[in-house]
C-alpha cells in the first residue's frame, strides 16, 4: 500500500510544478523549440495538482482510490524533483541574501544548454527530452482520470453503485501500473523515444509578406520572418526582421533589404491580431531608424509551419510586456487599461486582442443614431470606429513580472466591442452630461442588419454604454443603434466618387458589416474553442495522433464538457496550437454507449470542425452527422479514455433514464 497522502505535500508538488513551468517560461527567449511543449505541460499539471488538493482526503474514502492516487502522485514528485535538479544545474540563477543559487528565482538557461540539451538526461530514467514531455503527458492523464473518478463518485448516483466503482477504480490501478514511469534508470526510455522521437530541427519561424500601412498596403518584403534570437535572447543589432528573398540575406542588392533591417520594436509599439478568416498581425508603432519615424506593419500569409512561434512572440509576450511598461506608469490607452473584476477579486489588465481592419472608419460614418424607445440620439460628428475584442489577466502577476505570465494565465473576453468616439460635437446624454463615446456589446448571437447596396448598417436590440468626458459610463441596454455611411454619387475611371470623406471604391457599409461578421466569427470560434462558463469538465484526456474518417490531429487536449444549466453534454479536442478546434453537442445516448460491452461511442452528431491551411487562412466546416468513429494511435491513451468514459457514464446512468410519464 502507498503512503497516505497529504494535502500539504500536493499543494508543495503543485507548486514545484508551476515554478518549473515559470522557468522554463522565462528561459523561452534563450532555449530551443522543443521547451514550449514542456512548459505548457508544466502549467496543465500544476493545475491539476492543485485541483486533487480539493479532493485530499476526504472525497478519497476507498482504499482503491488512495493506493491510485498516492501512487500517481508520488511517480509525479520523481519526475519533478529530478526536473529541478537539471533546471537548477542548468539555469542561471539569481542568488538569495547569502549569496547562494536560489532554485526559484530562474533568469535564464545557460549558454550550454542550447547546444548540449540533446544529451542531457532529462528523467530519472535516464530519457531525453521526449521522455520527459511523455511522462508529463502521463502524469496528467493519471490524475485527470483520477479525478474524473473521484468528482464523479460524489454523486448520488455513483455512490449507489459500489460494484461498478470498484470495477472502475480496479481499470484505473491497472493502467497506471503498467504505464506510469518507474524509478528504474533505461526501463522506459527507449520505448518513449521510438513512438515520440526528438524533433532534430532548428527552431523554425513563419514565413510572410510584410506590409507598411500608411493610408494603403504597401508590400515592404514578400519573403520576411523574425530574427532569430541569440543565446541571450537577442536578436542581431536589434532587427526585428529578416529578409529572406532569393539570395537571402547574403542579397545585399535587394532594394528593400536596407528598409526591413532598420525595422525595430520602439516604448510605443504594440502588436495584436486583425479579425478575420486570414492571420493578419498588426504591429503599431514600430521603429523606422533611417527615418526616425513610427510605422504601422502588418505581416501577412504567414506560412502555418512556425505561426506558433511567431503568435506567441507578437500576440502574446510582446502586449504583455508592454502593457506592463504603460500601466505602471499609469497610462491607459485602446491597448491596455486596468479596471476592477465584474465579480469581484483582484483588478484585471484588459489587453487588447483582436481589433477590425486597419482600414479607419472615421472617413466614412455619415451618422450614428441611437434609439431607444421614445429617445433618439443622432451624433453627426464621428472622430472614429473601433472594433476591439480584449483578453485579460490578472494586473498583479502581470506588474509582477510579464514573462511568468503563461498563456494558461490569459482569460479571453467572451464579447467584442463597437466603439464609436464623437467628435468635437458631442451628445447630450442626461442633463449636462456629454457622451464621449459608445461602445456596443458584440456577441456572436447579435446579428447586424444590411442590405446589399444601402448605406446602413443596423443593430437591433444590442447592449451599450456611453462614456463621458470624464469617462463614467452609463449603460444603455436593449438599444437599437444605426451607422449611416456616406455613398458613392458617381463614377470615373472605374473608381466610386465618395462624399467628400471618402474616396473608397468598396461601399462603407458593406465593408463595415464585413469587419463586424469577421469578429463575430472570432467570437464564435472562441465559442467552441474553450469551456464556457455554465460547463463542467468531466473527463480530460491529452492524447498524440487522434484521427477520425476525415481528421488527424498530431497532438491535442479532449475534453468531456456538463452543461450545467440543461445537462447535455459536448467533446471538445483542441490541438496545441489551437489552430484545430473540434466540437461536438454529443447525442443523448453518447453515455449510455460506453456502458455497453462492445458498443463504442456515438459521434453521430452535430459537429463543428476549425482548421488552417498552409498559408494561414482559417476554414470552419460543419458537419450535420458528425464521424463514425474516434481513435487513437497508442493503445495505452485509448484504454485511458474508454476507462474515463465508464467513469463518466456509470456517474450519470440515472440522469440519463427517462421519467416516468403521467
Amino acid at each position: 500500500m502507498a503512503s497516505p497522502l497529504s494535502v500539504g505535500d500536493v499543494i508543495a508538488l503543485s507548486k514545484l510544478a508551476i515554478a518549473l513551468g515559470r522557468a522554463f517560461t522565462k528561459g523561452r527567449r534563450s532555449a530551443p523549440e522543443e521547451f514550449r511543449e514542456v512548459e505548457t505541460q508544466l502549467y496543465s499539471l500544476g493545475a491539476a495538482l492543485d485541483a486533487i488538493t480539493s479532493l485530499v482526503p476526504e472525497s478519497v474514502a476507498d482504499t482503491d482510490a488512495q493506493d491510485s492516487l498516492s501512487h500517481a502522485i508520488q511517480s509525479c514528485r520523481r519526475t519533478l524533483t529530478h526536473l529541478e535538479t537539471v533546471v537548477t544545474k542548468y539555469g542561471v540563477l539569481k542568488k538569495d541574501s547569502q549569496g547562494k543559487p536560489d532554485g526559484s528565482r530562474f533568469r535564464r538557461w545557460n549558454t550550454g544548454l542550447k547546444t548540449g540539451w540533446k544529451s542531457i538526461l532529462w528523467t530519472t530514467e535516464g530519457g531525453d527530452l521526449a521522455a520527459l514531455r511523455s511522462n508529463l503527458t502521463i502524469h496528467m492523464n493519471s490524475l485527470d482520470l483520477l479525478l474524473g473518478v473521484m468528482v464523479n463518485t460524489q454523486t448520488g448516483q455513483l455512490k449507489t453503485r459500489v460494484d461498478q466503482i470498484h470495477t472502475v477504480l480496479q481499470d484505473v490501478r491497472s493502467w497506471l501500473s503498467e504505464n506510469l514511469p518507474t524509478s528504474a534508470p533505461g526501463s522506459r526510455a527507449q520505448t518513449w523515444q521510438t513512438t515520440t522521437p526528438s524533433n532534430e530541427e532548428e527552431p523554425t519561424y513563419s514565413y510572410f509578406q510584410l506590409y507598411e500601412w500608411t493610408d494603403k498596403e504597401v508590400l515592404v518584403c514578400s519573403v520576411a520572418s523574425l530574427t532569430l534570437p541569440n543565446h541571450n535572447g537577442g536578436t542581431s543589432e536589434g532587427r526585428l526582421f529578416t529578409c529572406n528573398c532569393p539570395g537571402g540575406p547574403l542579397n545585399t542588392t535587394s532594394p528593400h533589404r536596407t528598409q526591413l533591417e532598420a525595422l525595430q520594436w520602439s516604448p510605443l509599439s504594440f502588436s495584436s491580431r486583425i479579425a478575420g478568416s486570414q492571420r493578419v498581425i498588426m504591429l503599431y508603432k514600430i521603429s523606422d531608424r533611417n527615418t526616425a519615424s513610427m510605422k504601422t506593419m502588418l505581416a501577412k500569409k504567414m506560412t502555418v509551419k512556425g505561426m506558433a512561434t511567431m503568435e506567441e512572440m507578437f500576440l502574446h509576450r510582446f502586449p504583455l510586456q508592454q502593457s506592463r511598461s504603460l500601466l505602471l506608469r499609469n497610462v491607459s490607452t485602446l491597448m491596455c487599461y486596468a479596471e476592477a473584476s465584474d465579480i469581484g477579486g483582484s483588478p484585471r489588465a484588459h489587453i487588447l486582442h483582436l481589433i477590425g481592419d486597419p482600414v479607419e472608419t472615421k472617413q466614412r460614418v455619415k451618422s450614428v443614431t441611437i434609439e431607444r424607445g421614445l429617445m433618439s440620439l443622432k451624433q453627426s460628428s464621428i472622430d472614429t470606429v473601433q472594433l476591439l475584442h480584449y483578453k485579460t489577466v490578472e494586473l498583479e502577476k502581470l506588474l509582477e513580472d510579464p514573462t511568468c505570465v503563461p498563456e494558461t494565465a490569459v482569460h479571453y473576453n467572451k464579447t467584442a466591442e463597437v466603439s464609436v468616439f464623437y467628435g468635437a460635437q458631442k451628445v447630450q446624454y442626461e442633463g449636462d452630461d456629454e457622451m464621449a463615446r459608445t461602445a456596443l456589446e458584440l456577441t456572436p448571437s447579435i446579428r447586424p442588419k444590411h442590405v446589399a447596396g444601402d448605406i446602413t448598417v443596423l443593430f437591433d436590440r444590442v447592449n451599450t454604454r456611453s462614456f463621458d468626458t470624464e469617462d463614467t459610463g452609463h449603460a444603455m441596454p436593449d438599444v437599437k443603434v444605426t451607422f449611416e455611411f456616406f455613398e458613392p454619387r458617381g463614377r470615373q475611371f472605374g473608381q466610386y466618387i465618395m462624399d467628400d470623406k471618402s474616396a473608397d471604391t468598396e461601399p462603407a457599409a458593406m465593408s463595415f458589416f464585413t469587419k463586424v461578421e469577421n469578429m463575430r466569427m472570432e467570437l464564435f470560434i472562441l465559442h467552441l474553442q474553450l469551456p464556457r462558463p455554465d460547463e463542467k469538465v468531466l473527463l480530460k484526456v491529452s492524447a498524440k495522433d487522434i484521427h477520425t474518417e476525415n481528421l488527424h490531429m498530431t497532438s491535442a487536449n479532449i475534453q468531456i464538457l456538463k452543461n450545467g444549466m440543461n445537462g447535455k453534454y459536448r467533446l471538445l479536442m483542441v490541438d496545441n496550437t489551437g489552430y484545430c478546434v473540434v466540437s461536438q453537442d454529443l447525442a443523448e445516448n453518447f453515455l449510455s454507449s460506453p456502458s455497453s460491452p462492445g458498443q463504442p461511442p456515438n459521434f453521430r452528431s452535430p459537429t463543428y470542425v476549425v482548421q488552417m491551411n498552409d498559408e494561414g487562412s482559417r476554414k470552419v466546416r460543419e458537419y450535420p452527422k458528425g464521424f463514425a468513429y474516434l481513435a487513437f494511435s497508442e493503445a495505452s491513451v485509448e484504454r485511458l479514455f474508454k476507462i474515463g468514459l465508464s467513469a463518466v457514464a456509470e456517474a450519470n446512468t440515472e440522469l440519463l433514464e427517462p421519467p416516468d410519464r403521467i
